[in-house]
């Protein structure tokens, strides 16, 4: 236990069981997934839609119109910029913001537990 303890102390090994843990469970839990053969969800293709317009010259709410917001729609033109025909880039910022969001909930954690019990 102390030497599984002495090597939970480096960042780097926290930051990657985070990560293991973002794409497993993101692996399984999100429709943007490469497990998924397609996307069913009517708002995830709509906001796709529209941050691929966004990034072909089309103008929201002008060319193009969905009702929420245009930091959403540059959310998945991003994820568009990685995946032309999927939702893999959708995903992989999925991953990114699950474990930075994980990192965040370790640091809160270790506020009130020791490090091994918090991770």
């Amino acid at each position: 236990m102390k030497k599984l303890s002495n090597y939970l102390d480096n960042k780097k090994v926290i930051l990657a069981i985070l990560l293991i843990v973002s794409i497993l469970t993101l692996l399984i839990c999100s429709k943007n997934s490469p497990l998924y053969p397609y996307n069913d969800w009517v708002d995830g293709n709509a906001f796709f839609t529209m941050g691929k317009g966004m990034f072909n010259g089309k103008v929201p709410y002008k060319d193009l119109f969905e009702q929420k917001g245009p930091l959403l729609y540059l959310i998945y033109g991003i994820g568009y910029l990685i995946s032309h025909d999927t939702f893999l880039g959708v995903y992989l910022l999925e991953v990114i913001s699950y474990t930075i969001f994980g990192y965040f909930l370790f640091k809160i954690a270790r506020t009130y537990l020791n490090q091994f019990y918090a991770l």
